[in-house]
């Protein structure tokens, strides 16, 4: 499987797609994850208004606090931010959200200034943060943006992510399911950005990915079985029922051979063909520079 990068149109990717494919016929060419995902994680800001009311209203906590040197919020040792620079603006809005939810005891304690001329935010500020909704949504947007992040450190790695994406994006799509379903349009275009990242020969992969088809999350069910059909259709005839059968041997082996302690060995592996844990990647972007972070909050105003 070959992974197409391209950001650009559909009708450039079309070409490209037809072009290779009539000189590499055994090649799969699926668009570019990383795009995708970020066109999905947009979607998600832009498009759900509870996701961006509450994002909006965590920034403006963040800059009433640093302009009134109001030190709650811890600063971070260091910068971990692996997003190119067209997602930044998303990643600061993320981090800022998170850095309110870490310290929601000292602001309901906090004691605001009572002067409008001197604290022109303060009655806005103290409504959010006595709010149970705003508490109750910035958990939830949370809990919706954090396995896109994931999806996004995964597909950013170094490493081969085929046999992961699958799973990472069940995860996406359940956050999903929970707690954005309701507006039809919106899931509409969900269902559309995540059938562009996630294709048949993904769910193979996912198969075929022994850390995850030994896991409890794993069932087959028809995109698995799609994809298989897929897989073979690609390999040689001569060649299919050898496959089948190892295949079938495999479905048997794997629930035997991956143990949960044998896969929480390989994840502890040093080697360069480690296993990727999903669950294990953050996908939690830190920002050491909180004036730079303000710098790119009044630039969104």
């Amino acid at each position: 499987m070959m992974e197409c990068f391209n950001d650009l149109d559909d009708d450039f990717f079309g070409s490209a797609r037809k072009m290779i494919l009539s000189r590499y016929p055994w090649i799969y060419l699926p668009r570019c994850a990383s795009h995708e995902v970020e066109a999905l994680l947009e979607l998600t800001y832009l498009q759900i208004p509870l996701n961006h009311r509450t994002l909006q209203t965590a920034n403006l906590i963040f800059k009433c606090l640093h302009k009134h040197d109001f030190d709650l919020i811890p600063r971070r040792n260091h910068t971990r931010n692996w997003l190119r620079p067209s997602l930044i603006k998303f990643a600061i809005e993320f981090y800022v959200l998170r850095s309110v939810l870490e310290i929601e005891k000292e602001l309901k304690a906090l004691q605001l200034p009572n002067d409008q001329n001197v604290f022109a935010e303060a009655d806005a500020v103290y409504k959010a943060i006595h709010s149970t909704e705003f508490w109750s949504n910035r958990k939830t947007v949370l809990q919706v943006l954090q396995p896109i992040f994931q999806v996004l450190e995964l597909v950013d790695c170094n490493v081969s992510t085929s046999g992961y994406l699958y799973d990472a994006m069940k995860k996406v799509e359940n956050a999903f399911k929970q707690h954005c379903e309701g507006d039809d349009g919106i899931s509409a275009e969900f269902k559309f950005g995540r059938n562009r990242i996630i294709t048949p020969m993904h769910a193979a992969a996912a198969f075929l990915n022994p850390a995850y088809m030994g896991s409890q999350n794993f069932t087959e069910g028809d995109e698995i079985k799609k994809g298989l059909e897929l897989l073979m259709s690609l390999v040689p005839t001569e060649e299919r029922e050898a496959l089948l059968k190892q295949m079938q041997l495999y479905r048997i082996k794997v629930s035997e051979l991956f143990t949960a302690t044998a896969v929480e060995m390989l994840w502890k592996s040093q080697s360069d063909l480690e296993p990727i844990a999903v669950d294990r990647i953050s996908g939690l972007p830190e920002f050491a520079d909180h004036e730079y972070v303000l710098g790119i909050l009044e630039s969104l105003d």
